[in-house]
């Protein structure tokens, strides 16, 4: 279903590699790319950026346990389906310049996607500050 001219929720879930294990996810497509595929490369192969030096490889860790947490296997599959309900998206004026950021959730991780700065940034559960960007949407 397209949803603008950035952003694209397809139901048909699709296998993801995240950090050595399988799980079914559907597919949230800003700009034509799995925001939640993206993720999970970024995050299998340690290269999420973090603030500070070695930030990166326990964000990575960390993330990795976020998305997947509350996977459940379901009746269809006994492969895990990660949770990933519909994103949100509103103008942001601080990341965006006023363009539209789109916010896509998968388990307990929140990533806030920056289509017209090609950004991935997470959002902190500690005190709901942003970390990033931590990655690309598009490969650089």
């Amino acid at each position: 279903m397209v949803i603008d001219e950035h952003l694209t929720v397809v139901d048909q879930p699709r296998t993801v590699n995240l950090c050595g294990r399988i799980y079914r996810a559907g597919q949230i497509l800003v700009d034509g790319i799995d925001v939640v595929q993206r993720v999970a490369d970024l995050a299998t192969q340690a290269k999420l950026k973090g603030g500070s030096p070695g930030l990166g490889t326990s964000l990575s860790a960390a993330v990795c346990q976020n998305m997947s947490s509350g996977a459940q296997v379901s009746n269809e599959s006994s492969i895990p389906n990660l949770n990933v309900p519909n994103p949100q998206s509103y103008a942001d004026f601080e990341l965006a310049r006023g363009q539209t950021v789109y916010v896509v959730t998968a388990g307990s991780e929140s990533v806030i996607v920056d289509p017209a700065g090609n950004a991935i940034y997470i959002r902190s559960g500690f005190d709901g500050s942003l970390i990033g960007p931590v990655g690309s949407l598009r490969e650089e």
